[in-house]
């Protein structure tokens, strides 16, 4: 039963990160399962060693709070208004040559809390290129 509520959490992740594409025009990913084994692996990786964070944190509130990263990114200079990087993760979820996703949850052994990451193909988010062309 856990299992299958680990699969469903990454399902309705995935489902998030279409929505997120669909709204700007972008073509919706395919979900890889190659992609889900090469982000477990990267979590596993971490498992004992996961930096202080959010604790007991969903999939989908991952991939909502890579999309607040929204706000702070323009479009007509490809740049986080802030100066910082805090538009990457948004950019990677909207990047238009993108079309497969694989993502993996992993709960902490460290102090308890959840890494999540989600891996694209082709990689995305490369300097001097934008994300997606608006219509």
């Amino acid at each position: 039963m856990e299992k299958f509520l680990k699969i469903w959490v990454v399902i309705i992740s995935f489902i998030t990160h279409n929505d997120a594409r669909v709204e700007i025009g972008v073509k919706p990913l395919k979900w890889d399962p190659q992609l889900a084994s090469h982000a477990h692996e990267f979590v596993k990786k971490y498992i004992f060693d996961c930096k202080k964070g959010v604790y007991d944190v969903t999939s989908v509130d991952a991939v909502n709070g890579w999309l607040t990263q929204k706000t702070n990114y323009d479009y007509k200079f490809n740049s986080c208004i802030d100066g910082t990087h805090n538009c990457v993760l948004y950019a990677q979820i909207v990047w238009g040559a993108a079309t497969s996703l694989g993502c993996a949850r992993i709960q902490c052994r460290n102090y308890g809390g959840i890494l999540i990451t989600c891996f694209d193909y082709p990689s995305s988010h490369f300097p001097g290129q934008n994300p997606f062309v608006i219509h």
